[in-house]
C-alpha cells in the first residue's frame, strides 16, 4: 500500500501575530534593504520529529490566518514513516491538531472546516510504497542493478550511496529508491528520541526497497492536483503506478543466442549490439536518427544501448553467470501492526473518508 509522506502546503491556521523562525534580510552594496522574508519555524513532535511552519497570510488585524506547512506529517505524529496512510485530508487534520497542541493555540471552527473540506493548496507531495524483493541481498542487488540499467525518458539514473534517483534535477517530479531498513537505523542512531525499532518490524523491513515519488508544484498544477480536495476523487494507487511505470529497467540480456536472434532480424542492429557489448559508446558512432531508431528496436530484446553495458555483461565477461531477475512486489502492512503504537491511522472526519 502506498502512503503520503512529505507535504508542503499553504493551509488554514490561526495564531495571534505572525509565526516565524526569524527573518532573512538582503542588503545591497549600499546597505539598503532589497528584500526580507520570514524563515520557517521548526516545531518538534512527540518523537523528535519536526515540521516547519511560517505565516503566509494575515488578516486585517495582522493575525495569522494561513501558514506554510512543510514536513512529514505521519512522522510528526508517530515518530517514523515505515507505515502510513494515503488519506491526505484526515492526515493533515490530525497534523494541525498536533501542531496546535504543541503551540498551545486552539483552532477556531473556520480553520477546521476548511481543513475538513480540503480547501488549501499543495506545492509538493511525496507518495511512497514498500516493495519486497525477498532478502536484504536482493534489495541491495536490485538497487545496484537499477543504478546501471534503469532510466526514464529524461535520462539515466543517478546514485548517492545505495540510493537511486530518477529525474533528480526535475522541477516537476522525481523518484528515488533506497533500502529502507538501513535508513531507519541511521535515523534512529542520530535521533534523541526514545523510539526503538521492534524486532518484528526490523525483520519485516529486511527485504524491503522503498520507492518514493515526489510531485512538485508544476506537475501538480498540470495534473490539476494543487487543491487538496481533488485528492478525494483520484485513485492514488493509479497515480503512483503511472510514474513508477515511467522507469524502464532494461534487462541487458547478453548471450550468443540473443546475438544470433537479432542478426536474423537485422544485421545492422546486430552489429550495433556487438559494438555495445564490447564497451563502445554507440551514441557517438551513429547518427542521432539511427541511434534512436536502433535503441527502440533493441529495447524489444531487453537491451538499452543508451546505457553503458554493465561491466559484468561486457563481451569480455561472456561466461559470467546470468543473474536472476529481481521483481518488485508491493508489500502489505502486516496484520500484527494494526492497533499498536507503531501504526498511525487517521480519524475519519474529512471528505477523504468518502473514499473508504
Amino acid at each position: 500500500m502506498q502512503m503520503i509522506d512529505w507535504v508542503t502546503a499553504k493551509i488554514p491556521f490561526y495564531a495571534q501575530g505572525v509565526l516565524a523562525g526569524g527573518n532573512v534580510l538582503c542588503l545591497n552594496a549600499d546597505g539598503e534593504k532589497e528584500w526580507e522574508t520570514m524563515r520557517l519555524m521548526p516545531v518538534m513532535g512527540s518523537h523528535d520529529s519536526r515540521v516547519a511552519i511560517k505565516t503566509s497570510r494575515v488578516n486585517d488585524v495582522g493575525d495569522t490566518c494561513e501558514i506554510t506547512f512543510s514536513g512529514n506529517p505521519v512522522k510528526f505524529l508517530q515518530g517514523h514513516n515505515i507505515f502510513g496512510t494515503d488519506d491526505l485530508i484526515n492526515l493533515m487534520i490530525d497534523a494541525v491538531e498536533e501542531l496546535s497542541e504543541r503551540l498551545g493555540i486552539i483552532q477556531p471552527d473556520w480553520v477546521m472546516s476548511l481543513l475538513t473540506w480540503g480547501q488549501y493548496t499543495l506545492s509538493r507531495i511525496d507518495i511512497n510504497r514498500m516493495h519486497s524483493v525477498g532478502s536484504r541481498d536482493n534489495a541491495l542487488a536490485f538497487l545496484a542493478n537499477a543504478s546501471q540499467v534503469a532510466r526514464t525518458r529524461h535520462g539515466t539514473a543517478t546514485t548517492k550511496g545505495s540510493t537511486v534517483y530518477f529525474n533528480k534535477s526535475s522541477r516537476r517530479w522525481t523518484i528515488k529508491q533506497y533500502y529502507k531498513r538501513d535508513e531507519v537505523l541511521r535515523n534512529l542512531n542520530k535521533s534523541k528520541s526514545n523510539w526503538e525499532l521492534p524486532l518484528n518490524i526490523s525483520e519485516w523491513l529486511e527485504p524491503m526497497v522503498r520507492t518514493e515519488l515526489t510531485l512538485k508544484s508544476r506537475e501538480l498544477r498540470d495534473r490539476k492536483l494543487l487543491k487538496a480536495s481533488t485528492w478525494v476523487t483520484i485513485d492514488i494507487n493509479e497515480l503512483y503506478e503511472d510514474y513508477l511505470g515511467r522507469i524502464v529497467m532494461a534487462e541487458q540480456i547478453k548471450t550468443e543466442a540473443l546475438f544470433v536472434e537479432i542478426q536474423k532480424d537485422s544485421r545492422p542492429l546486430a552489429a550495433t549490439y556487438q559494438l555495445w557489448l564490447h564497451g563502445h559508446d554507440v551514441r557517438m558512432m551513429l547518427t542521432t536518427r539511427t541511434f534512436y531508431r536502433q535503441r527502440k528496436a533493441l529495447l524489444a530484446y531487453g537491451v538499452d544501448i543508451s546505457i553503458p553495458c554493465p561491466p559484468d555483461k561486457l563481451a569480455t565477461q561472456i561466461d559470467a553467470p546470468v543473474r536472476e531477475k529481481i521483481e518488485l512486489v508491493p508489500a502489505v502492512i502486516p496484520d500484527w501492526v494494526y492497533g499498536t503504537k507503531y501504526y498511525y491511522e487517521p480519524k475519519k472526519r474529512g471528505i477523504m473518508s468518502l473514499r473508504h
